[in-house]
């Protein structure tokens, strides 16, 4: 089962935060043969990473996203290979500063 967890529930667009994605048994205890690749996903965006976990990683791994769109969603990371095996989180995403360029006057 994976899980996820650290999800912040509020989230700036565009800015880098992390997230703990874990693989556990059905008791909660880290599944520390897990071998396999995680897709994340969020609503309509793209380019989200895939993780591997490999031996030595205990079963957990700190993932950096950034998701660009503002507004309510969630994120969602997938098993590759049994794409059952799945987990979701909601979170907020603001919008992200005004970024105004120099040579344009920043009042009306």
């Amino acid at each position: 089962m994976l899980v996820l967890s650290e999800v912040p529930s509020v989230v700036t667009a565009g800015a880098l935060f992390n997230v703990r994605l874990s693989v556990e048994d059905t008791l909660g205890n880290a599944k520390l043969d897990y071998r396999g690749t995680v897709r994340f996903a969020s609503g309509g965006v793209t380019g989200l990473p895939e993780v591997t976990f490999e031996a030595g990683d205990n079963a957990t791994k700190v993932v950096g996203l950034v998701l660009t769109e503002a507004g309510p969603t969630s994120i969602s990371a997938t098993d590759v290979a049994t794409p059952v095996v799945t987990t979701n989180a909601s979170l907020d995403v603001s919008a992200g500063a005004r970024i105004v360029p120099a040579d344009l006057p920043t009042a009306i």
